[in-house]
């Protein structure tokens, strides 16, 4: 649970929520957009990679923080409504594992 605070602590020091909320903001006024909707996925998954590597800067073990990336991600059907803007799909979860 060290590392998922850490990377709330991240996330909030990089104002990476105001991001996300101006770029959700701009996909909810403009829906037919489909190359914006499309760099707003891609926004999203840049945060999290770039968190994730400020996580591991900060010196958390990646063997862990990746564990930790997966209990988060098995749990993601609790989560509450707030949070579904952030959940992403399998496959850029396992590219951030990768990563």
């Amino acid at each position: 649970m060290a590392q998922k605070r850490e990377e709330l602590r991240q996330h909030l020091d990089a104002r990476d929520p105001q991001w996300l909320a101006v770029a959700t903001l701009l996909g909810a006024l403009l829906p037919w957009n489909l190359p914006l909707l499309w760099m707003l996925r891609r926004l999203r998954f840049a945060l999290e990679v770039d968190c994730d590597a400020r996580v591991l800067r900060a010196g958390a073990e990646a063997e862990d923080y990746g564990l930790a990336l997966l209990f988060v991600s098995e749990r993601q059907a609790r989560a509450p409504l707030a949070t579904l803007a952030l959940i992403e799909r399998p496959s850029q979860l396992e590219q951030r594992i990768d990563i």
